[in-house]
């Protein structure tokens, strides 16, 4: 029942104005995904940082990780 109790934190009104907050931004940068990509994920880090450093923490690892591995994806070359 603890989880739960975490999950409706997610409906407080801080979350509420930061995500009204974090959607307007994005949705004002119109098609400049690199410029909304940058900007989402520094609201990622932002968010994260709140809960705690292990949270950033784990965040910008996974965040590392992901992108080498898409990385070393792009460059290996098909089989055929």
């Amino acid at each position: 029942m603890e989880i739960l109790k975490d999950i409706t934190q997610f409906a407080s009104l801080p979350f509420c104005i930061f995500f009204l907050l974090v959607f307007t931004i994005c949705w004002s940068m119109g098609r400049r995904r690199r410029l909304r990509n940058a900007f989402l994920l520094a609201s990622s880090y932002f968010f994260y940082g709140q809960l705690g450093l292990t949270a950033l923490a784990i965040l910008l690892f996974s965040t590392i990780f992901n992108y080498s591995c898409g990385q070393g994806l792009t460059a290996t070359k098909p089989a055929n």
